[in-house]
């Protein structure tokens, strides 16, 4: 039997969104982008899951910010919890390179990985969106493997292996990004040259 952590499918999520959080800068920022994606497939039209925007831009943006950091917290309380269907939208809109954090880190309590779908569109990302990627993924597969430094202990190897797929599969997603970027510029990608891409 392994000795790993054990945490709630919904703690790794709050984890998740709280480093999502840190990026965006505050919890209003990430609850509007969920409150849109939310709206784009239709989920505010399901009993109870309609958020009202209404008003003040501001408040409106605490109210949703407030709901749905309520709904992610089991850690102090063990009612109110998450509906399944706001997931949906959480990851619609969380960032790809978080997305795919957050769904190996879940999926990998039973031996499952995930990558980004080869020819999915991709977000257009910014030049410090890139960096930061980059970094995130180097420093949580670094760390993973610093932890085995002294001496391998149940549950390193898994996490190190989900880092460093995660790490792969980020990156992957990263240089199909650029190239399409490259594209758009005119550029053509190194051995792609006379291919008429």
């Amino acid at each position: 039997m392994r000795n790993e952590s054990h945490k709630t499918k919904l703690a790794i999520l709050s984890d998740h969104v709280d480093m999502w959080r840190q990026r965006a800068g505050s919890r209003e920022t990430v609850a509007l982008q969920i409150v849109d994606a939310h709206k784009a497939w239709g989920g505010d039209k399901l009993p109870r899951l309609e958020f009202d925007m209404s008003g003040d831009a501001f408040t409106a943006a605490k109210n949703a910010a407030d709901r749905i950091f309520r709904w992610l917290d089991d850690r102090s309380k063990d009612t109110n919890l998450m509906p399944a269907n706001v997931e949906r939208s959480i990851l619609a809109a969380m960032p790809v390179d978080i997305r795919l954090s957050y769904l190996n880190e879940w999926l990998g309590t039973v031996d499952v990985s995930v990558r980004v779908r080869a020819g999915m569109e991709q977000d257009a990302l910014s030049p410090q969106q890139i960096v930061q990627t980059i970094v995130h993924a180097n420093h949580r597969t670094e760390s993973s493997a610093a932890d085995l430094l002294d001496g391998i202990d149940p549950g390193e190897l898994p996490r190190l292996h989900i880092s460093l797929i995660n790490d792969i599969s980020v990156k992957k997603t990263l240089v199909s990004a650029v190239e399409s970027a490259m594209r758009v510029t005119g550029e053509v990608p190194v051995g792609m040259e006379g291919l008429g891409t």
